[in-house]
């Protein structure tokens, strides 16, 4: 390759990787416009609905009240939490007793994790991964925002 044609890449190169950084830059000061989901519920609401949510599941499912098994999903979410979006933010999880390998996530923070997932999962990290994606359902207000776009 000519002298020429290297200089010419190189510059290019470079060129990209200042103007990468540079929008990487800005995306980070991007302000908060807030969420219009607030306007929804609001906090003492949210919890109303989270207890309402739990008295139905625990009506309606087999729930774990080992509190072994308890004291250990609690343990392990309220570390997620502690990293999540809103540390402050009460979450409640529990185990429901079912073979399906699924977990989910209900209003006022409540988190549901079948003892299917939590016997399959090949490792604390395996189980983790899903409760963090849970655990951002919920700070991320997926439900409200879901429920505001099917009333438009």
């Amino acid at each position: 390759m000519k002298l020429k044609n290297k200089r010419l890449i190189t510059g290019l190169l470079l060129l990209n990787t200042l103007f990468s950084n540079a929008i990487a830059d800005d995306e980070l000061r991007l302000p908060d416009m807030g969420d219009s989901t607030g306007t929804l519920i609001s906090p003492l609401q949210e919890k109303a609905l989270g207890e309402s949510f739990f008295r139905s599941i625990r009506a309606q499912l087999d729930i774990s009240y080992d509190p072994d098994i308890q004291n250990y999903i609690q343990y392990l979410g309220q570390n997620l939490v502690t990293n999540s979006d809103n540390p402050s933010q009460a979450f409640y999880f529990f185990v429901v007793l079912s073979d399906d390998i699924n977990a989910f996530a209900g209003p006022g923070g409540f988190i549901g994790i079948n003892s299917g997932l939590i016997l399959t999962s090949e490792s604390e990290s395996e189980l983790a991964s899903v409760m963090a994606h849970e655990i951002a359902h919920v700070t991320q207000r997926h439900i409200y925002r879901a429920y505001e776009a099917s009333s438009r």
